[in-house]
Parts: structure tokens; sequence; C-alpha cells
């Protein structure tokens, strides 16, 4: 069997079990023992967000809202009678205000990961 940490091979008496499937050999198991736990508290509540994700968000809401209300104003100025364009305009403008916004999710998440991995090593 080898050794889960530096998968050295090892038999017999030199092995130490963490559990039933965990072996170590006498070098790691002595270094696990001398290594104080430390234990990370996360302080991190769901409400509480990364502040530049949740700006990023606010910027697509108002992308989304002003995009809308341009998108109108430019169908009804244009002249041109075909409600296609007015729902390209408002699918471009929603497509937009979606890569923003999940760019913003994507920076929160990233800022949860981080507060969740301990520093101390």
């Amino acid at each position: 069997m080898k050794c889960i940490l530096c998968a050295k091979e090892i038999h017999g008496e030199n092995v130490k079990w963490i559990n039933e499937n965990s072996p170590l050999c006498e070098k790691c198991a002595a270094l696990t023992e001398k290594k104080e736990e430390t234990s990370f508290e996360y302080n991190h509540t769901e409400s509480e967000k990364n502040e530049t994700g949740a700006m990023i968000q606010t910027v697509a809401k108002i992308i989304w809202i002003l995009g809308a209300i341009t998108a109108i104003i430019l169908f009804v100025v244009s002249g041109v009678a075909s409600i296609i364009v007015l729902v390209s305009y408002l699918f471009a403008v929603f497509v937009s205000g979606l890569l923003m916004y999940g760019l913003g999710e994507i920076i929160i998440l990233l800022g949860q990961i981080k507060d969740k991995i301990s520093t101390k090593r």
C-alpha cells in the first residue's frame, strides 16, 4: 500500500491509519502529529456580497432599464413599423445586461470561494 501524502510504499508495522482507506508512513504521521490543527471560521453571511460584483450587477440592471427605454425611443423615432426591429433592440439590450450580470455573479462566487479557503498553510 502507499502513503496518501507522499505515495511511498509502506508495509506492516510502519503504517498509521487515519481511517480504513487512508494509510500514512511514519514520516508523514510524525509531520501531521506535530502540525497544529488550524481551524478556519467562515464568517461570511449569504447577504454579504463582494462589493465589486454587486456594483457590476447594479450596472447590468441600469443597462437593462436604460437600454429598454432607449430601444423603445429608437423604435418610435425611426418610424419603421416592423415589430422585429423593436424585438431585436430589446434582445440586444437583454443579452448585454445578462452578460454583465453574469460577470458580477462570477466575481461574487470567486470572492466567496476565496473567503472559504484558509490562507494559513
